[in-house]
């Protein structure tokens, strides 16, 4: 009787341990349904001529110019229409740079490392150039560069935040862009290397020749070209390039921050929308034209509830909180999507916000040069403007072509119409949570121990018979 107890402990001692040892061992590997939930939130990126576009399944795809292999398809073919870029998963942020009939662009990886492609005569990829070679036309990963949290592509060069709140730059450097303490007329360094006197910073906009970052205290630094007062005045009159960083004043409690051609904007945590320089189209929202820069931030008229901000040359974006798009500034081609080209009085700008057309749910604005766009909550793509290297996505393309309303980006070879899909939040980690799959294998093992202990019963009392 001893003996046959014994057994019986022994079985039901071995089928808990075989339970126990699965668990954790189905708990750190992952099923593969987990793995295919990887989840990006789908964004939208101008550059001077072309479309970057991030897929919530972390997927890019790319539009519009293409000379310099700035779409990353493989080619250096002008696209009217999306298509992949090659060789990129799991991106969790894209910026799109450049200056005329160039551009390069940038991707960030859920690990931390950055990719880029496109031009790079100015080392804006993250490596020399070498001979007459001086664009990819597929994504090479930055050397040297991890824990990266946010990008920014500018005109010939390019920014990265660190987790640590410092902030990366290479590439062009004739107007002091990489803040390293120098500039001269053809300056330029494609390793990246840390801007000096800056930390603490949570996000950063690189523009043309000029950059901004925000500070976790809310406050605005700028450096780089300082042309006529673009970003801070100068009682010298001279407005030599700005080296080092400094601080923007008069701003406070801003939460984002856009640098474009020739003014900048930023967003303040009360919903208000504030811009500083050129003004000759309106672009400053204050209800008025100037030919000189305006060197302190004003704040733009009748618009509040924001919560994003773009900004074109010469013009400017703002969602609001409700959905709806708003524009001012310049509109020689239909930029403010309005549904025209001027007003009755033949005046092709306006000083104030005005409503986009045909827009609701938007979720995000991006502009550049001279076209916008817009995504929605149901992930469709919308946009607006000047249309001559086909960076409407819609199919056209050419001098003269444009679109003053709202036009929907069409699919992959013009195929039904690009959707980018809808975030769902971070997918829960195995670790951190019940994973349906886990769970179910547990319980199979589980009925398979007791299985097992009832098969030993059933043989000891069929022998004891």
């Amino acid at each position: 009787m001893k003996a046959i107890a014994r057994i019986k402990w022994v079985s039901l001692v071995c089928a808990l341990l075989l339970v126990l040892a699965a668990i954790p061992a189905f708990g750190l590997f992952p099923s593969a349904k987990a793995a295919d939930e990887f989840q990006a939130q789908p964004m939208i990126a101008a550059g001077e001529n072309h479309v970057l576009a991030l897929k919530s399944d972390g997927t890019v795809w790319a539009w519009g110019f293409n000379s310099q292999g700035q779409l990353g398809d493989g080619t250096d073919k002008s696209r009217s229409t999306p298509a992949q870029v090659n060789n990129l998963t799991k991106i969790t942020a894209v910026a799109a740079g450049g200056g005329f009939q160039s551009g390069h662009s940038l991707a960030l990886k859920s690990d931390g490392t950055v990719w880029a492609w496109g031009d790079n005569f100015s080392g804006q990829l993250g490596f020399d150039p070498s001979g007459d070679y001086f664009y990819e036309i597929t994504p090479v990963q930055i050397s040297n560069l991890d824990k990266i949290a946010a990008v920014s592509a500018g005109h010939g060069y390019s920014l990265a935040l660190k987790s640590d709140g410092t902030v990366w730059a290479w590439g062009m450097n004739n107007c002091g862009q990489l803040s390293d303490g120098t500039s001269s007329r053809y300056a330029k360094n494609a390793t990246p290397t840390k801007v000096k006197k800056l930390d603490g910073i949570i996000a950063i906009s690189a523009g043309f020749e000029y950059s901004l970052a925000l500070k976790s205290d809310g406050t605005v630094w700028a450096w780089g070209a300082n042309r006529a007062g673009r970003l801070v005045e100068d009682t010298s009159g001279m407005y030599a390039d700005i080296t080092i960083p400094v601080q923007i004043n008069n701003l406070t409690g801003v939460i984002a921050v856009a640098a474009g051609d020739d003014h900048s904007l930023v967003l303040k945590s009360d919903g208000t929308v504030w811009a500083w320089g050129g003004n000759h189209d309106g672009q400053l929202g204050n209800g008025s034209t100037s030919f000189n820069r305006t060197t302190t931030p004003v704040q733009v008229k009748n618009l509040t509830e924001v919560t994003a901000v773009a900004l074109g040359s010469g013009y400017s974006l703002a969602q609001k909180s409700d959905g709806t798009a708003w524009a001012w500034g310049g509109n020689a081609y239909g930029y403010l999507g309005n549904g025209k080209i001027a007003d009755t009085d033949d005046v092709f700008y306006r000083t104030s916000p005005i409503q986009v057309n045909k827009l609701t749910g938007v979720t995000a604005v991006a502009a550049k040069f001279n076209y916008s766009l817009a995504l929605k909550d149901d992930g469709t793509v919308w946009a607006w403007g000047w249309n001559e290297f086909g960076q409407l996505g819609d199919g056209a393309s050419g001098w003269g072509v444009y679109n003053t309303s709202p036009m929907q980006v069409l699919g992959e070879n013009g195929v039904g119409y690009l959707n980018l899909g809808i975030y769902k939040g971070a997918v829960e980690s195995p670790n951190t949570g019940s994973n349906p799959d886990t769970l179910a294998v547990i319980s199979l093992v589980i009925m398979v121990g007791l299985a097992a202990v009832g098969v030993v019963v059933f043989l000891i009392k069929r022998k004891r018979a």
